[in-house]
């Protein structure tokens, strides 16, 4: 599988000074994955060059969000052109997982809020392909399963020494990014009137869509908002929405 995204040139220099290593890895867990159920761990121990594959994954988050990304975050260039930059800014998040998942799951830059949790909303990218994923967030992300990998900037390019890897066994059964329900908790549906489900405030929606605007350096006609309908029913009954009619 493959698409053009990138022009030969980035392709090459970076495949030929990140590709290997990133490839040595995602070899790895594919030996060790076989049949390990979902949510389960896997440890890769010794892993080798871990800024080349730190540099690698920032690579694929390019080829997956285009020139306005690009222009939007204006370290990511310099990060991925120069073997020795190691400057990420501090409210960057990388993070890995493991999937047994066939296939692969790309969301770009999309922004999302828990209705489980009492306030705030989250702005990431997921690229994952079997066996191995990868999620950039915007602002750290805490949420269990995700194995935090932007601290490998604090290796030279050039290190000798190894580093050890444990990675959750996530499944990819949704369409949305981390989202890691299992296939059947998908199936299950919306949670219905449950009182711990708190709707976001107009506010929250204009604060997601204008964070979401300036870190995927799109435009807010591009995006287009889902959820469940039981959902959107709700947030349009609150004025919240403004659905659209043909």
């Amino acid at each position: 599988m493959y698409v053009r995204s990138v022009c030969a040139r980035c392709n090459n220099q970076c495949g030929a000074k990140y590709g290997g290593a990133y490839v040595d890895l995602v070899r790895r867990v594919a030996e060790r994955i076989g049949d390990v159920q979902e949510f389960h761990t896997i440890s890769i121990l010794s892993v080798k060059r871990p800024l080349a594959i730190l540099k690698q994954v920032m690579f694929q988050f390019v080829s997956a969000n285009g020139p306005g990304f690009v222009r939007a975050n204006d370290w990511v260039a310099p990060f991925i052109r120069n073997t020795t930059n190691r400057s990420i800014p501090s409210d960057i998040g990388i993070y890995l997982f493991a999937s047994n998942t066939r296939g692969a799951r790309r969301t770009g830059i999309s922004s999302h809020i828990n209705l489980s949790q009492s306030s705030g909303f989250n702005v990431v990218s997921e690229f994952s392909f079997w066996p191995l994923g990868t999620v950039l967030s915007f602002g750290r992300f805490s949420q269990h399963g995700l194995a935090p990998i932007h601290h490998w900037v604090d290796y030279p390019f050039d290190y000798k020494g190894t580093v050890d890897l444990h990675l959750a066994v996530n499944p990819t059964s949704s369409p949305y990014p981390v989202d890691f329900r299992s296939k059947s908790q998908v199936e299950s549906g919306y949670p219905g009137d449950s009182p711990d489900l708190r709707l976001p405030s107009e506010e929250d929606g204009k604060e997601m869509v204008k964070e979401l605007v300036r870190r995927s350096g799109g435009d807010e006609k591009d995006f287009s908002f889902s959820g469940h309908p039981g959902t959107v029913e709700k947030m349009a009954k609150r004025g919240i929405l403004r659905p659209r009619t043909k």
